[in-house]
């Protein structure tokens, strides 16, 4: 009997809201935990709404830009008392939206403290200069590579960032320290970190911002990452991912419509949380359950009313 290898996920959890214009308020409409404590924030969770500009999916709504958390207050996020209690010091929402409306707010939770090394950016527009800069940042056990990157720029095209900006598509970074597209190798090797995840935030065809989720194998944002995007047919292909060096997480061969997450996310252009892993392929979900996965998201971009990509998260 195999035992499935113990992994300390950063991310606590995540859930999805969706918009009400008419009321102008946001409700949960799904949502999943996980770790010690969470139980509380679970209830807490159940029924929840917010008017536009209220907590942080209110903020979303407000803003249409991702909002990053780093550090919890009841002000910002009404929930602190309980999140506290589930070992979540951060927390990050993301639009989605399809053409020119907002279908959807993304929140994830994370924990943070000793025993998490890991990182969350958000990189955006500078004024003035067709370049993109560090806006936010949560780093947990990486304070100087923190540092460095609050001095670095992407042009469109260079390093992660500027890849994803240029293409408007995710991009999974696998090996990071030996990664000539990774700028910042260097520190990624004395930090510990292995893989990334860039994720575009589109309006129509503007890009409004670019996420990065940098993991260790230690304690990863996601053990599983894969970038699935739009080919010359307009099916969805798999375009790269990262199990962080389990074997059987990735099937490059794979078809989008044998990953039912992604089939779903490409069907419905919304997207999907599972905590059952055939939602993965039922061919893979004993390797995810081997090393430890229990749940995960997949996030559609959709550029122009089309859908671009999905990108897929397990943790």
């Amino acid at each position: 009997m195999k035992i499935a290898t113990q992994t300390n996920p950063m991310t606590a959890g995540v859930e999805t809201w969706a918009p009400d214009e008419a009321a102008g308020r946001i409700r949960r409409t799904a949502g999943l935990y996980q770790g010690d404590g969470s139980e509380g924030l679970r209830l807490a969770s159940a029924e929840l709404s917010f008017s536009s500009g209220e907590g942080l999916p209110g903020a979303v709504m407000a803003r249409g830009v991702p909002v990053l958390l780093d550090g919890l207050d009841e002000e910002a996020f009404p929930r602190a008392a309980e999140a506290r209690e589930a070992g979540v010091t951060a927390a990050l929402g993301l639009p989605v939206f399809d053409e020119d409306q907002l279908v959807s707010v993304v929140t994830f939770l994370f924990r943070g403290g000793p025993g998490f090394t890991g990182a969350v950016e958000l990189w955006a527009g500078q004024k003035a200069r067709f370049e993109l800069g560090l806006a936010k940042a949560h780093y947990s056990g990486l304070e100087r590579f923190g540092r460095l990157s609050k001095h670095v720029n992407f042009p469109m095209g260079a390093g992660l960032p500027g890849f994803v900006w240029e293409n408007k598509c995710p991009k999974v970074v696998n090996n990071l320290q030996g990664s000539a597209g990774f700028l910042r190798s260097s520190g990624a090797e004395t930090s510990g970190l292995a893989a990334a995840v860039g994720f575009p935030i589109c309006f129509q065809n503007e890009l409004r911002a670019v996420m990065l989720w940098l993991s260790t194998k230690e304690s990863p944002l996601a053990r599983l990452q894969e970038a699935w995007i739009s080919g010359d047919g307009g099916a969805l292909e798999f375009a790269g991912g990262s199990g962080l060096g389990r074997e059987g997480l990735i099937d490059p061969n794979a078809s989008a419509a044998s990953v039912p997450a992604v089939a779903t996310a490409t069907a419905t252009r919304r997207p999907v949380l599972f905590d059952d892993l055939a939602s993965l392929g039922g061919h893979r979900a004993a390797a995810a359950a081997e090393a430890g996965l229990t749940m995960g998201v997949a996030l559609p971009v959709l550029v122009l009313g089309k859908l671009r990509a999905v990108c897929l998260l397990a943790w």
